[in-house]
């Protein structure tokens, strides 16, 4: 009998163009359903699409102050460790950095959000005078680098990626699959007590090794 080493990861991603689609099918399709999709066009109106580099970054950009996992350093610093990186020594993986605690500039170029987004039922006036559940955020890492835990995002929010430069490998699992993910308690259930998605440890997370979802670059 073959060796179980992790779960079953589908890399048969659909993609499309904006352009093509439509809304319709898209909510149809994608959004009710939860299923994942690839977006071809959806940020072409952007001028981050064209400036939005790790070398414009630490050339025009240099001396932002960043914090990662509680170190500090500059933009300049993270670009110079990020080019560097190797999976065996991988640089700070800036994430979750807002957008608006970047310089207005930067904030424009990420503007408007493209039309795959909306509607955001969490822009409603009534909502945000209560508090603000829309985040828009920039991520930077280089080779090996990880987001650190698997998780699901507060709220069970949908979350739009919009890759501007570089490979990133995402790997994401239906709803369905929530029994089989070791989710935490309280402040914590949203998260993954599974360390390795990869390569599980069998013994603390069996229910893991049978589980089924998607990994795509």
């Amino acid at each position: 009998m073959a060796k179980v080493s992790g779960p079953e990861l589908i890399d048969r991603i659909d993609r499309h163009r904006w352009t093509d689609i439509g809304r319709r099918r898209y909510v149809r399709e994608y959004i009710r359903p939860l299923n994942p999709v690839i977006i071809t066009d959806g940020i072409e109106h952007w001028a981050a699409r064209k400036k939005w580099t790790l070398d414009f970054f630490r050339e025009q950009h240099g001396g932002i102050p960043l914090t990662v996992d509680g170190r500090q350093l500059t933009m300049e610093t993270l670009i110079d460790e990020v080019k560097a990186s190797t999976p065996e020594r991988p640089a700070p993986y800036l994430r979750n950095h807002l957008i608006k605690n970047l310089p207005e500039e930067l904030q424009l170029d990420v503007q408007p959000m493209p039309d795959c987004v909306s509607p955001n039922w969490f822009d409603n006036r009534l909502i945000k005078t209560w508090k603000d559940f829309t985040y828009v955020e920039l991520y930077i890492g280089g080779t090996g680098a990880k987001f650190p835990v698997l998780h699901y995002d507060g709220l069970h929010t949908h979350a739009f990626l919009m890759q501007l430069e570089g490979v990133k490998e995402y790997v994401a699992f239906p709803p369905s699959q929530a029994p089989l993910m070791y989710a935490g308690q309280g402040e914590r259930e949203n998260k993954s007590a599974v360390d390795n998605v990869e390569a599980p440890d069998m013994t603390r997370f069996p229910k893991f090794c049978g589980a089924s979802g998607f990994r795509w670059c």
